[in-house]
């Protein structure tokens, strides 16, 4: 992990143009950061509740990459654990905590209210035959592929070299993110050009990068390091949620 999940991240955002960003969200981002400032106003609520003492420094640290993951997914909580040098163990009980509330209640309140909603106009079953028969001849050359790789081993190279001068620790995946978004936005054609291989390659990677990281929170994890993280991920969600 320690070296796909760098590789992956350029692979994803080689469409990250900033102004079609911006232009194409819409009220989505108004919707982002209002979600954004609730997670954070959660965090802040569940850790004067649950101090979650017993980590000592680790306390604050693992609130961080909480809230992180529940604004940016579980990247975040990758970068921000290892920016902040969070102990190997309590990364892990972070993550059994993180998926337990997340599948136990977060999904299932999400599911509830989403049942109360009218069901979208299905697409008809000859749009949908006409959708696979049009992507089934699609293939990617091999020298966009092949490309794609090198720009991204480029820009982890680069990045990494940036850090270490500059001796930022756990900087290397905010350089990286940093200078994919830069190049996108300033070249946008020829970056844009490698965004088929870059997805399709990011797809499977980024699936190994989830099993990897899932594998690694066991339930029995966070009971014997710091059954708080529980409760703290629960009234994290549950503020956020309410809010």
């Amino acid at each position: 992990m320690e070296f796909l999940l760098p590789l992956t991240i350029p692979l994803m955002l080689f469409r990250a143009d900033m102004r079609d960003v911006i232009k194409s969200t819409g009220n989505l981002l108004l919707a982002f950061i209002i979600g954004s400032v609730a997670t954070l106003v959660g965090t802040l609520v569940a850790f004067l509740i649950v101090p979650m003492r017993s980590l000592g420094q680790d306390s604050w640290k693992i609130a961080s990459a909480l809230m992180a993951s529940y604004i940016g997914g579980a990247i975040n909580y990758v970068a921000v654990s290892d920016a902040l040098a969070v102990s190997p163990s309590v990364i892990a009980a972070g993550v059994a905590a993180d998926n337990v509330v997340c599948a136990v209640y977060y999904f299932m309140v999400l599911f509830a209210l989403g049942s109360k909603l009218p069901a979208e106009a299905s697409t008809s079953s000859k749009d949908t035959a006409h959708n696979l028969d049009s992507g089934s001849g699609d293939n990617l050359p091999v020298l966009q592929t092949a490309t794609a790789l090198a720009v991204s081993f480029a820009i982890c190279k680069c990045a990494t070299h940036i850090i270490q001068m500059l001796k930022i620790q756990g900087g290397n995946l905010p350089a990286i993110t940093a200078i994919v978004v830069i190049l996108a936005t300033l070249l946008p054609k020829q970056i844009g050009y490698l965004a088929p291989a870059g997805d399709a390659i990011a797809a499977i990677s980024i699936q190994v990068f989830f099993a990897v990281l899932g594998a690694s929170g066991s339930v029995w994890n966070v009971i014997n390091v710091a059954p708080s993280i529980f409760i703290f991920a629960f009234i994290q969600v549950t503020v956020n949620y309410y809010l």
